[in-house]
C-alpha cells in the first residue's frame, strides 16, 4: 500500500528502514500553539471518533488527505505538505504505547537504537527531544489524572533550554491533549494504529519527483509561518462528507465526469481559491499570512452564513440553531458543524452552487442580478466574509430569498430575479425583527412564494392573501404596487424611483394614498373620475414634496423646528410612545419615528398632507413655514406654547414629552425619556424662554439666572428671579402645577420687611405660610404678576 496516491497507515513511511525528516524549510510543529486549540480539538476528536467505530464501520478509515514530500538519498521522507499530522501521529502512536504499556513494539517500529526515525532538522533541539522522548519510560503506570507534559519536563533528560523551542513545546501541550481525550478510549490501541488490512486512519503519499514537481514549488506554501487553520481542517474532513452524501453523483471536472468530493476539492484549490483570494487580497499582500488568514477566515465566514441560510424552519430545533450560528463565541470549525448536524444536502448543495456561480465570472464577482439597486450582492459577499454577525436579521431573510430563488430558478432570468428581490427587500426592511421567530416566520413565507418567484407580481396581484411571515401593511402595499405595475407601465418607473429613496426605503403608501391611486380599483362611482394619467402626476408632485420634506436620513434640517411647529399649528401630530408622545425622531425602528408616522399613523400623516397642501415645493419652505407659524391660531393652550417656543423642542433631546394621566395642563419636557432624569414643566419652561429672548429689561430689578430642571417626581421643575439690595437677597420662585403658577418667595428671606410684606399680600395675593409667601395666579395672568412683584421691589 506504499505506492503513490495510494491509502496507507503512518507505519507504512517507516518501512524498510525508511524514517520521516521534517525539513530545514518547515516551520514549527504548530498543532500544540496555544492559539490552535480549536484545530487541536477537531483533529483529535475525529480520531479519537474514529477509534470509537466498529472495525468493519463503512465510515473507516479515517482519511487524512494526501502528503506531499520526497525521499532523500538517505531514504528519508522530507514532508512538504502534511508535516503537523504526521506529527500529531507519531505523538499518539508513542502515547498509546505508553498508556497500554508496549514502548518496546513503538521503539521496534519507529527507532534505530537510540534514535528516533521520526525527527526535525529545524532545530537540533527538535531532534534531541525526539530522540529522547522515544526512549523515555516512566517508573510506573500512568493515570488519568496525570500531567503527561509535566512528567516529561521533570525528567533529567529534559534540558531547560528546551523550553525555548516552539516545536517541542506544542509537542507537550499535544501529548497532554492527547492524553486527556485518549485515555478511556481503550478502543484506541497501537495494534490498530499500525493494521494495514483494516485501518482506522489513513492518508495517501504523493512522492513529487513522481510528478516532476520541484521542492520550490511548495516552499510557498509553508512560507507563510501559520498553525494549521479550522478552513484546513474542514476542506479536508468535509469532502468525506461529499463522498457519501452525493455518492454515484458526478460533476465535469476538465472535461472528466468526476465526483462531488473531487470536484468540490479540486475548485477549492483553482477558480473558488482565486476567487475568494481576489477578493481578500485587494491590498496587495500576496501571499503574506495576513492575507492568507482573510483567505481562510473569508471561506468559513461564508460557510457560517450559508449554514444559517439553509437550516430547515419546519424544525423544532431551528430557533436553538439559528442563534448558536449567530453566537459570538461559536467555534467556526469542521467539528462543530458535524455535531450540530449542519453538513445536511441542503448546504453542500448551496456550497457548490453558490461558489461556482460567483466565481465564473473572468474578473472579479459574477453577479446574478441586472444591477445593485434591490440587493447589493457584491456588498453583501463582502460583509459576510468579513463579519459575518453583523448581518442583520433582515438582510439574512434576503439572502435566504436570494438563495431559493436561484436554487429553484437558476440565473437565466435576470430580471425575474431582480422583481423577486425587489419585493422581499421591500418586504424585509419594512418589518421588525427582534428574535429567531420573527426570521423563521418570514423564511417560511418566502418558501411559499418562491415556487411562483418568476411572475412574483402576477401572483401576488391576484392571489388572495399572497402574502404571509411579513408586516401586514406592507404585505398589502407590494399587493396594490403589483397591481398598479401591471395595469399601467408608467407606474413602473414612478414607483421604483419612490422606493429607492434611502428614508422610504419601498415603504411608499403614504405616496399611493395622497395621489389616489389605490381608488383606481375601486367599483364606487366616485373612484371612475381618477384615471392613471392624473394619479402618476399627483404620485410625481407628492414624491416632489417629499424629497424636499425628508432626506436619506429623515427629516430634512429646517431651523428652530419650524417643521414641527408649522405641522404642530395643524393638529397634535404626537406619536405614544410607551408613556410618553414624540414630536418624531428619524430613527426608523422606533415608534415615534417619522418612518411610522408615513407607514401607518393615518390621522397624524393626513396633518402632514395638509402642510403639504400650503407649501409650494418649487420654493424655500423655510419662509413658508415662518408664515404659516406667524398666522397659527391654535385651539389648544400647550399646543400655542410649543409652536412659540423652539427652545422646548431643543430641550427634548429624545424628541419626547409626559402629559401626566394625558392630562393637557400637566405636561413635561423629557431631556432624555423618563420622568426620573431631567424634565421641565412646559409652561414654566416657555415662560422662561420667552423672558430670556426679551431681555428682562421690563422686570428690573429682578434678574432671571437660569431654570431649574428636577429628576424625579417628588418636586415640581421651576424658573427663579433674584433680587439683591443693600446686601440682603430675595428669590422668587416661580412653578406651575393644575392649571396656575405659584410663586413663592422664603419667609427668612422678608424678616425685617413688613411692610413689603404686606405690599405684596395685599397688591398680588400672597398668603402667608410656615416657610414660603405663596401666591396663585391664573396662566394668563402671570406677566401682570411678575411686573407688580419688581415694581414692588423697586420702590421698597
Amino acid at each position: 500500500m506504499s505506492g503513490a496516491g495510494s491509502q496507507m497507515v503512518f507505519a507504512d513511511l517507516f518501512q524498510g528502514g525508511q524514517s520521516i525528516r521534517i525539513p530545514l524549510i518547515q516551520r514549527d510543529y504548530a498543532q500544540g500553539r496555544s492559539d490552535s486549540i480549536d484545530v487541536r480539538n477537531d483533529f483529535l476528536v475525529a480520531l479519537n471518533k474514529a477509534f470509537q467505530l466498529p472495525e468493519d464501520a463503512p465510515q473507516l478509515p479515517l482519511n487524512l488527505d494526501f502528503i506531499y514530500g520526497t525521499l532523500n538519498e538517505a531514504g528519508q521522507f522530507q514532508p512538504l505538505d502534511g508535516q503537523q499530522r504526521l506529527t500529531t501521529l507519531f505523538l499518539l502512536h508513542w502515547y498509546i504505547a505508553l498508556r497500554d504499556g508496549q514502548l518496546e513494539l513503538f521503539r521496534a517500529l519507529f527507532c534505530d537504537d537510540q534514535a528516533s526515525r521520526f525527527t526535525y532538522s529545524v532545530r537540533p533541539s527538535s531532534t534531541e527531544f525526539f530522540d529522547a522522548l522515544s526512549q523515555f519510560k516512566p517508573d510506573h503506570a500512568i493515570t488519568a489524572e496525570a500531567s503527561i507534559a509535566g512528567l516529561i519536563c521533570d525528567q533529567p533528560w529534559y534540558f531547560r533550554h528546551w523550553r525555548l523551542d516552539p516545536t517541542i513545546q506544542s509537542a507537550l501541550t499535544m501529548v497532554q491533549a492527547i492524553h486527556e481525550l485518549f485515555f478511556e478510549t481503550r478502543t484506541a490501541t497501537l495494534a490498530r494504529l499500525v493494521d494495514r488490512e483494516r485501518p482506522v486512519i489513513s492518508f495517501q503519499k504523493l512522492d513529487l519527483r513522481d510528478f516532476g514537481l520541484a521542492d520550490d514549488l511548495y516552499i510557498k506554501m509553508n512560507a507563510r509561518g501559520m498553525p494549521l487553520t479550522p478552513f484546513e481542517t474542514f476542506k479536508a474532513r468535509y469532502e468525506q462528507v461529499l463522498e457519501k452524501q452525493f455518492e454515484g453523483e458526478t460533476r465535469n471536472m476538465g472535461g472528466v465526469q468526476t465526483s462531488v468530493a473531487k470536484f468540490f476539492a479540486w475548485r477549492l484549490d483553482t477558480q473558488w481559491a482565486d476567487f475568494f483570494w481576489n477578493i481578500c487580497n485587494q491590498d496587495n499582500r500576496d501571499s503574506s499570512p495576513t492575507a492568507m488568514h482573510l483567505f481562510d477566515d473569508a471561506v468559513m465566514n461564508m460557510l457560517r452564513l450559508i449554514a444559517i441560510a439553509t437550516r430547515d424552519c419546519s424544525q423544532t430545533r431551528y430557533n436553538d440553531e439559528f442563534v448558536k450560528l449567530r453566537a459570538a463565541d461559536q467555534r467556526n470549525t469542521y467539528q462543530t458543524y458535524e455535531e450540530n448536524g449542519w453538513l445536511d444536502r441542503a448546504f453542500s448543495e448551496t456550497v457548490l452552487m453558490l461558489f461556482e456561480g460567483w466565481s465564473a465570472g473572468q474578473t472579479g464577482f459574477a453577479l446574478k442580478l441586472p444591477d445593485d439597486r434591490v440587493f447589493d450582492e457584491k456588498a453583501f459577499f463582502k460583509t459576510a466574509i468579513a463579519e459575518p454577525l453583523s448581518i442583520s436579521y433582515p438582510q439574512i431573510v434576503e439572502f435566504v430569498a436570494y438563495i431559493e430563488f436561484l436554487r429553484a430558478h437558476g440565473d437565466s432570468q435576470p430580471q425575474a430575479f431582480q422583481e423577486w428581490m425587489r419585493v422581499v427587500v421591500n418586504l424585509t426592511v419594512n418589518t421588525t425583527y427582534v428574535r429567531p421567530e420573527d426570521v423563521r416566520r418570514s423564511i417560511n413565507g418566502l418558501r411559499e412564494l418562491i415556487p411562483h418567484a418568476v411572475q412574483i407580481l402576477e401572483y401576488i396581484a391576484s392571489t388572495p392573501g399572497p402574502v404571509t411571515g411579513f408586516n401586514g401593511a406592507q404585505a398589502s402595499e407590494e399587493v396594490q404596487k403589483a397591481k398598479l405595475i401591471l395595469a399601467e407601465h408608467n407606474w413602473r418607473g414612478l414607483i421604483e424611483q419612490a422606493e429607492s429613496h434611502l428614508y422610504f426605503r419601498g415603504q411608499i403608501d403614504f405616496l399611493l394614498e395622497r395621489s389616489e391611486a389605490l381608488r383606481l380599483f375601486d367599483d364606487s362611482e366616485d373612484a371612475q373620475s381618477v384615471d392613471h394619467a392624473s394619479a402618476q402626476l399627483a404620485f410625481q408632485r407628492s414624491f416632489d414634496m417629499a424629497k424636499k420634506t425628508f432626506t436619506p436620513r429623515g427629516l430634512a434640517s429646517f431651523k428652530d423646528f419650524l417643521w414641527e411647529r408649522a405641522l404642530l399649528t395643524l393638529g397634535d401630530y404626537f406619536l405614544r410612545n410607551g408613556s410618553n408622545w414624540s414630536f418624531l425622531v428619524n430613527g426608523a425602528t422606533e415608534q415615534g419615528s417619522w418612518k411610522r408616522l408615513l407607514g401607518g399613523a393615518r390621522d397624524a400623516r393626513n396633518i402632514l398632507f395638509k402642510l403639504w397642501d400650503q407649501l409650494d415645493a418649487e420654493q424655500p419652505l423655510e419662509p413658508q413655514l415662518q408664515r404659516i407659524i406667524t398666522s397659527a391660531h391654535p385651539e389648544a393652550l400647550w399646543q400655542k406654547l410649543l409652536i412659540e417656543t423652539p427652545e422646548a423642542f431643543n430641550y427634548c433631546s429624545r424628541r419626547q414629552m409626559r402629559f401626566v394621566n394625558d392630562d393637557v395642563q400637566d405636561i413635561y419636557l423629557l431631556a432624555r425619556e423618563r420622568m426620573s432624569g431631567a424634565h421641565a414643566e412646559l409652561n414654566t419652561y416657555a415662560l422662561y424662554a420667552r423672558l430670556q429672548r426679551e431681555g428682562g429689561a421690563a422686570l428690573q430689578p429682578l434678574s432671571l439666572p437660569y431654570y431649574e430642571s428636577v429628576s424625579g417626581e417628588a418636586e415640581e421643575p421651576y424658573l427663579y428671579f433674584h433680587h439683591e439690595h443693600a446686601g440682603r437677597e430675595i428669590h422668587l420662585y416661580v412653578s406651575y402645577k393644575k392649571g396656575q403658577f405659584q410663586l413663592q418667595i422664603e419667609n427668612s428671606e422678608l424678616q425685617g420687611r413688613e411692610a413689603l410684606q404686606a405690599q405684596l399680600c395685599q397688591a398680588i395675593g400672597f398668603q402667608p405660610g410656615p416657610e414660603y409667601l405663596t401666591a396663585e395666579c391664573p396662566l394668563g395672568e402671570i406677566d401682570e404678576a411678575l411686573l407688580k412683584v419688581a415694581a414692588l421691589l423697586k420702590a421698597n
